[in-house]
Formats: structure tokens, C-alpha cells, sequence
């Protein structure tokens, strides 16, 4: 009987028909959405802001036109994106946060929420807690689970707990780098970034001024040979200068004052450039540093309340409609005059009308030929 094409006014009586079923699927999976954001902490999201500028004082050391010693060009940036996120700067933040930050960080957390007198989550927490305590006391035969964590487990632990909720973007048409980290505690949030963005400005600042120690004694290396050089081609000028028994002298004399003028001019310009790598030797690089530090953030990003409850909604608005067309499909009974007039193509003669039934009896519809 149900092959048959329905009318849109038929769907309309469809959904008239099953509104109750819809609206109670609707409300089960708002209220399902509602104990998922009960249950779930709340996510914050820290960030700070270093700057890198294109050009560093290494860059007037070699007075490049594109490139610096230190970044060797805009892609670089890229490099010092996973430099951020390398493991040798985690592990040294992980080093550098107080001992137990994540373990207090985690206290505070429920403590919370007992203060907001969520009953339920507090004595789930201490049933998990027990539970946790029997399994290990009569079914694991491991001495290791009763005993403190070792300090490197727990670095390992922090460090892959720092590493799954760090991100670093670029900022659009900048030479910013923007670190950002998530976590449940907003002031641990906060920490670990300012901690990540403090470790790196160091870092690179220390190998600056190695590579600049490096330009230092790479100019002062030849800075002495042509020192040397000067000195021979001047004894050498002064030499044919004297000689007076060669023909032709005066040439040989004015090639050899050019390559003395030459000489001269290569020999000021490195001892330039060796005075200034030895000053960015020991100064402070102006080409990295934290533009804003990172705050507690005051309102959670996870979850988002509103676009969940309305994900939920339409989620139960549609499975509710499609249950109710299925069950409608599914349904091949009759229970109307129209239904025999379309379905078995017979006139009806009458209709006998409701009996209804008095002292406590139900209403039963009867409707026959």
C-alpha cells in the first residue's frame, strides 16, 4: 500500500501525525548535549606573540640583499615554526615549569568543580579513584604502580602533554609567530606559553651570537692574511720603486699601486665588518622578541554551548523525522475512510461512530463498512 508516490499534503499529515515522537527525539538529544557539556572540563586557550624580523644585525654584517646569516630568508620562518615545536625546546620548557604544575593545575580543576556543588562529578572522581586503588592492590602484580612516578616519566608525561596541545601559526603578511596553547587550567594555559615563547627568544639569541662569535672569527682569519698581502705587495712596490735598471718601470709600478689601493680597501672594509661582529657578539639582537605575553584567558573555548545545543537540535529534529516517515512506511494497517477510498478502491457505504465507554474504559475508534 505505502508504494505508492505521497502527496505533499500527506507528508504534512505525516509530520503532523508523529509531532509528539519528533519533539520527544529533539528533547533526548538536548539533553544528551546537556550532560556532555556538564561532564566535559572546559577548554582555555593561552597565546603570546613573537615578532622575527626579516633582517637582523648579522644581515649589516654581510650587507646582504636578501638574505641574513641567522633566517636566510622569509621561508625561514617556516623553519623557526618547527623549531618552536621541536622536541629539544619542550623538553626545556617541560624542565623549566614548576615540579607538579600539571598535578596542581589538575587539583584545582576539581576543586572547581566541587565548589560548584556538581555532587554527581565529585563522587564519580572518588569511585574512579577507588577503583583505580582496588585494581592495583588485587590485580596487578607490577611494584611500579604503587610507587612514586620517576622524575624522567613524568618529564616525558609533560612533555607530551605540552606537545598535544601546543599550535604555532604565522600571522597573515607578518613576520609574527603567534604560540598557542590549550589547556583545562587558564593560568597553566597561560604559563606554558609565555614558558615556550621565553625559551625560544633565548635559545635563539644564544645561537645569534654564536654564529655572530663565528662571522667574528672567520673576518679576523682573513683579516690576517690580508694584512699579510698588504704588507708584501707594499714591500714589493717599494722594491720596483728602487730598482731603476728595468725598462718599462713606471707600468709595472702603477699596476702594482692599484692592487695596493685594492688591497687597502678590502683591508678597511673587513676590519669594519670585524668590529661589528664583535660588537653583535656581546649586544642584545633587536631581530626577536615577545610582542605580547600571554594572559589567563577568562572564558573557555571548548565546549561551545550554544552551536552544540543547536548541532544537537537539528540532529534530533532530522533523525526524528526520519523516524517517524520510517515508522510511517513500516506501518501497513488502515485506519481511516480515506485510507480504504485510496488504498482498496471501494466506496464506503457508512461510518459507525465512537461508543463511548463510561466508567473507566478506554475510547476505542471503530469505523467499519
Amino acid at each position: 500500500m505505502q508504494n505508492e508516490e505521497m502527496t505533499f499534503h500527506e507528508y504534512i499529515k505525516v509530520l503532523q501525525k508523529g509531532k509528539w515522537s519528533i519533539f520527544s527525539i529533539v528533547i533526548f538529544f538536548l539533553l544528551v548535549v546537556i550532560v556532555m557539556i556538564f561532564f566535559r572540563s572546559p577548554v582555555y586557550q593561552a597565546s603570546t606573540t613573537i615578532l622575527i624580523s626579516p633582517f637582523g644585525t648579522q644581515h649589516s654584517i654581510l650587507n646582504g640583499t636578501g638574505n641574513n646569516l641567522i633566517y636566510g630568508g622569509i621561508d625561514e620562518i617556516e623553519t623557526q615554526i618547527e623549531i618552536i615545536k621541536s622536541y629539544s625546546i619542550i623538553r626545556e620548557v617541560a624542565e623549566k615549569l614548576p615540579e607538579g604544575i600539571f598535578e596542581k593545575a589538575q587539583a584545582e580543576n576539581i576543586a572547581k568543580k566541587e565548589e560548584n556543588a556538581n555532587w554527581l562529578i565529585q563522587s564519580i572522581d572518588r569511585i574512579i579513584i577507588i577503583l583505580k586503588k582496588i585494581f592495583n592492590v588485587f590485580f596487578s602484580n607490577d611494584p611500579k604502580l604503587t610507587q612514586p612516578v620517576p622524575t624522567e616519566v613524568a618529564l616525558k608525561n609533560n612533555i607530551k602533554k605540552i606537545s598535544n596541545t601546543l599550535k604555532v601559526n604565522t600571522l597573515k603578511n607578518t613576520h609574527m609567530i603567534k604560540i598557542i596553547i590549550e589547556n583545562n587550567n587558564p593560568e597553566l594555559a597561560a604559563i606554558i606559553a609565555n614558558t615556550i615563547a621565553t625559551v625560544f627568544v633565548d635559545n635563539t639569541i644564544k645561537t645569534n651570537r654564536s654564529k655572530a662569535a663565528e662571522v667574528k672569527k672567520f673576518i679576523n682569519t682573513q683579516l690576517e692574511k690580508k694584512a699579510k698581502e698588504l704588507i708584501e705587495e707594499e714591500e714589493r712596490l717599494l722594491s720596483e720603486k728602487e730598482s731603476e735598471a728595468i725598462q718599462g718601470n713606471e707600468l709595472k709600478i702603477a699596476r702594482l699601486e692599484r692592487d695596493l689601493r685594492v688591497s687597502e680597501n678590502m683591508y678597511i672594509l673587513l676590519l669594519t665588518k670585524y668590529e661589528e661582529a664583535r660588537i653583535n657578539e656581546v649586544m642584545e639582537f633587536g631581530n626577536i622578541r615577545v610582542i605580547n605575553k600571554a594572559l589567563p584567558p577568562d572564558e573557555p573555548i571548548k565546549p561551545r554551548k550554544l552551536f552544540n545545543l543547536t548541532i544537537g537540535g537539528i540532529l534530533g529534529l532530522m533523525i526524528g523525522i526520519f523516524f517517524v516517515f520510517i515508522r510511517n512506511h513500516m506501518d501497513n494497517t488502515i485506519k481511516t475512510k480515506e485510507d480504504i477510498e485510496k488504498y482498496l478502491k471501494i466506496p464506503i457505504l457508512g461510518t459507525i461512530p465512537r461508543d463511548i465507554v463510561e466508567k473507566k474504559e478506554k475510547i476505542y475508534p471503530r469505523e467499519d463498512l
